[in-house]
């Protein structure tokens, strides 16, 4: 005998859809880490250095060191 699944009710297409949209905003955010992760790593780490002067500046003007 042939016998029919039932459909999924409604709720469970809505929970599928969402928990996929969820799953793939986990994904993109992983992914801009990552990337923010090597720029960090790869452009301004190496070059840290250069950019000491300006940092220290900023850092004592925004915290109100002479």
């Amino acid at each position: 005998m042939n016998e029919l699944t039932p459909a999924p009710s409604r709720l469970l297409r809505v929970s599928a859809a969402a928990a996929q949209w969820v799953l793939w905003l986990l994904v993109l955010a992983w992914l801009v880490l990552g990337l923010a992760w090597g720029v960090l790593h790869g452009w301004i780490v190496p070059r840290i250095d250069e950019f000491r002067p300006a940092l220290e500046a900023r850092a004592s003007q925004l915290l109100g060191v002479p």
